[in-house]
C-alpha cells in the first residue's frame, strides 16, 4: 500500500525519477492506495539525460516541485489476485497521467497486472510487460 508522503519511482519515460505522494484520490478519508488507484504527486527528482528532457517545455513542465496526477502500477506489499495467487514487487511505482487518465509519457517501463489493464484498457498499447 502507498500512503501519504511515500516516495515512489516513476516508471514512464517523462524523465521524472522520483515523486512524493501527497494525496490519495477517492474519498475524504482514504489513506492507502492500491494498484490502479489515483494519487496526486510532487516531483522530487528527474533525469536530465532523458531523451524527452532536451526541450525547454519538458524541463519546465516536470521541474522539481510540480504537481501531477498519477496511477499506481506497482506496490511493495502482497497483492491478492482472484485466482488465488499473491503477487509482490520490490518497489512502489506510479505513472504520470492527465485528468483524463491519458499517460504523459509515451512508454511504460513497469510490469503491469491484468487487473490494471481491465480497469484502464486505453493504456494497453504502450505497456510492454503484462502479468
Amino acid at each position: 500500500m502507498i500512503r501519504h508522503n511515500s516516495v515512489v519511482f516513476c516508471k514512464d519515460n517523462t524523465g521524472v525519477k522520483l515523486v512524493r505522494v501527497f494525496q490519495v484520490v477517492g474519498g475524504k478519508h482514504k489513506r492507502k492506495a492500491n494498484i490502479g488507484d489515483r494519487v496526486l504527486v510532487v516531483v522530487q527528482a528527474r533525469n536530465l539525460k532523458a531523451k524527452n528532457m532536451k526541450n525547454e517545455r519538458q524541463l519546465v513542465r516536470f521541474r522539481r516541485g510540480s504537481v501531477h496526477r498519477a496511477l499506481v502500477v506497482n506496490i511493495n506489499t502482497w497483492y491478492y489476485r482472484p485466482i488465488g495467487i499473491y503477487v509482490r514487487w520490490s518497489h512502489n511505482a506510479v505513472i504520470l497521467v492527465d485528468k483524463y487518465d491519458t499517460p504523459l509519457g509515451s512508454k511504460i517501463q513497469a510490469t503491469i497486472t491484468k487487473e490494471f489493464m481491465w480497469r484502464y484498457p486505453a493504456l494497453g498499447s504502450i505497456i510492454h510487460h503484462i502479468i
